[in-house]
């Protein structure tokens, strides 16, 4: 019954926000509390629950409930942010707590039929988050309702799938590769990685959303895409071609995310490119987990796994802390822009907050981020070890392109930061920075904590080959047992690391000197601009311009001179590509149509004739 329970407490919010905004965010901080408390000790004690009506089923069991943990915390600090960030603006609050309670129904669901609606119900709230103050003929919406339809297609196909083999609605072990390369498939499109990175809706959907609503996509809409991969990647026959598969779109994701974030103006759309270079790097573990288990390396599947996990955790915390960020400098600067944000700064709440969301997803130890890089990296070095050569190539070369991408976000967040934090002024504090700095406070809690996570994974995982004992904690030297995270490949323990120690030794020798010692003055130089129009002020596009001319072949940077004055700009070769393909496309349809489509009586007797001579064929065979 406690499923049901967790789902009606969801649904109260949604229908108070159709009446008055503040109560429904305040009634939604009450309940993502609760959610959290009894998600965090069903965790302890590996709690398990199910109600089913008819081909309607609920159930919670420990994965769920991970997930589920991470979801009410997002959602609980959302709807405090949101108490001071849309005010006025109550057509917003039904959106966001139906978004919310469909990713929770999501998460619940046993059988097909809820999870369906938990996922529509995920699209239409978001179409409508995207929608509710914007023009009837902005095209953002749109695009996001087109995206999500077309992900529930994919996941109906793979039901339909998993109904003729098991004739039950029900989620069985065993599921076929194909039902699972069409699930695979939806799940995607939902976090925007490639091929569907191509359309770029996932960055253009962050760009028109308010902060709270990018929150709701990019820290709780992907989590559950991520749940949902995990899911059925469990209770799917493992598979070499998947893991490689899922390995392969998730390297080539998180590089060419990264390449475009670090070169974004936009104080969403940053932060949105990011997100799919993190989901490409969950996917890569997912994928890393399918390549062990094939090769029998079950220690390093379950590091894999868990490193998932962690990343997962780690990313919807620190993804949080930076779009309420976005959302402080699009609200009191006026602006979207990086390079016009103008002289006021932020509250010094905020800015902390920002800086260790930023740093988070710079890779930072003992950071969630950077944890989960650690982790990412750490199966891609073990995996270049194994005895198959081909797994072993795959794994070098997938290794050298993520740790290339993996640098390129100290770049993007190093600018993000950097210029959202400048400026002279300070801010009244409010429930925006208190919720940023909270969601910061988790992001390196993730980190730190992240022991406990490695050592309840085994009981996440649905696979009896990795329930023979957790070997990936240990202790050594001053580190004590349990709290250093040990990886383990073909030949033992790889390498090691003890976030928890570490945050000690940088609290001791970095942050409290550094609160001690405070920071210098400012000072003011002459900037060289790299390269762009000379000017008093240093802005993000000269930040980026070295990386877009030493980088012109993926970037495809053009250069043009005015008066002696050199100026770059880029082409988007996702956008290129889409374009030749739309346009090749109606030029297909249009000569198709001029040929066959003539209004010719002659071309549709000949129709007519070929229908039925192969409907004959048909009937034959």
């Amino acid at each position: 019954m406690i499923t049901l329970l967790i789902l009606l407490l969801y649904a109260v919010p949604v229908i108070l926000g159709t009446v008055y905004s503040r109560i429904a965010y305040s009634a939604g901080i009450l309940v993502g509390i609760f959610t959290s408390t009894f998600s965090l000790v069903g965790l302890i004690y590996s709690m398990s629950s199910g109600i089913s009506f008819g081909i309607f089923s609920l159930s919670l069991d420990p994965m769920s409930l991970f997930f589920l943990l991470i979801v009410s915390v997002v959602s609980t600090l959302v709807n405090s942010y949101s108490l001071s960030y849309l005010t006025g603006e109550g057509k917003a609050a039904w959106p966001i707590e139906g978004s919310v309670f469909s990713m929770i129904l999501v998460i619940l669901s046993a059988s097909m039929f809820p999870f369906l609606i938990g996922w529509e119900a995920m699209t239409v709230f978001g179409y409508y988050l995207l929608g509710f103050r914007t023009r009837s003929g902005n095209i953002p919406p749109y695009v996001f309702l087109v995206f999500g339809e077309l992900s529930t297609l994919f996941i109906i196909l793979g039901f339909a799938g998993m109904y003729s083999m098991f004739q039950t609605f029900a989620f069985l072990p065993g599921i076929s590769l194909v039902s699972i390369l069409l699930l695979v498939i939806g799940f995607q499109i939902k976090m925007g990685i490639i091929p569907f990175q191509i359309t770029e809706w996932l960055p253009i959907a962050h760009g028109q959303a308010p902060a709270n609503a990018s929150v709701i996509f990019s820290a709780g809409m992907t989590t559950v895409a991520i749940y949902s991969t995990i899911r059925f990647v469990l209770l799917s026959d493992i598979s070499l071609v998947m893991g490689i598969l899922l390995l392969s779109i998730g390297i080539f994701s998180l590089f060419f995310a990264s390449i475009y974030s670090a070169s974004s103006e936009h104080v969403k759309m940053l932060p949105a490119y990011s997100t799919i270079e993190n989901c490409g790097a969950v996917i890569m573990l997912i994928g890393a987990y399918l390549i062990f288990s094939y090769l029998g390396l079950y220690e390093s599947a379950l590091f894999a796994m868990a490193g998932a996990l962690i990343f997962a955790f780690g990313h919807a915390m620190a993804k949080s802390a930076i779009f309420f960020f976005a959302g402080l400098a699009e609200k009191r600067r006026n602006t979207h822009d990086l390079i016009n944000l103008g002289d006021e700064s932020c509250s010094k709440i905020s800015s902390a907050g920002g800086a260790l969301s930023s740093l988070s997803l710079m890779g930072l130890l003992p950071l969630g981020g950077g944890v989960g890089e650690w982790f990412l990296l750490e199966s891609l070095f073990i995996m270049s070890t194994v005895s198959n050569f081909y797994v072993a190539l795959i794994a070098i070369f997938a290794g050298a392109l993520a740790s290339l991408g993996l640098g390129f976000s100290v770049i993007s967040f190093t600018k993000f930061y950097g210029f959202l934090s400048r400026g002279v002024g300070t801010q009244k504090i409010d429930f925006m920075d208190l919720s940023l700095l909270a969601v910061s406070l988790g992001t390196l809690a993730v980190g730190i904590f992240s022991y406990l996570i490695v050592a309840g994974s085994s009981s996440l995982l649905y696979n009896p080959d990795l329930h023979q004992g957790n070997s990936l904690l240990g202790g050594l030297y001053a580190v004590p047992p349990g709290y250093l995270i040990k990886s383990v490949g073909p030949y033992g323990m790889f390498g090691a690391i003890s976030p928890l120690i570490l945050a000690i030794v940088l609290a001791i020798f970095f942050v409290i000197p550094l609160a001690i010692l405070r920071t210098g003055r400012r000072r003011y130089v002459e900037p060289w601009n790299s390269g762009t129009a000379r000017s008093e002020i240093f802005n993000s596009f000269a930040y980026s311009n070295i990386l877009r001319i030493t980088m012109h072949k993926l970037y495809f940077t053009k250069e043009t001179e005015d008066h002696g004055s050199y100026f770059e700009s880029t082409f988007d070769i996702f956008w290129m590509i889409l374009v030749r393909i739309s346009r090749g496309f109606v030029s297909f349809s249009r000569q198709f149509g001029r040929k066959f489509m003539n209004s010719s009586l002659n071309i549709y007797v000949l129709y007519i004739l070929f229908t039925f001579f192969l409907i004959l064929v048909i009937i034959a065979i």
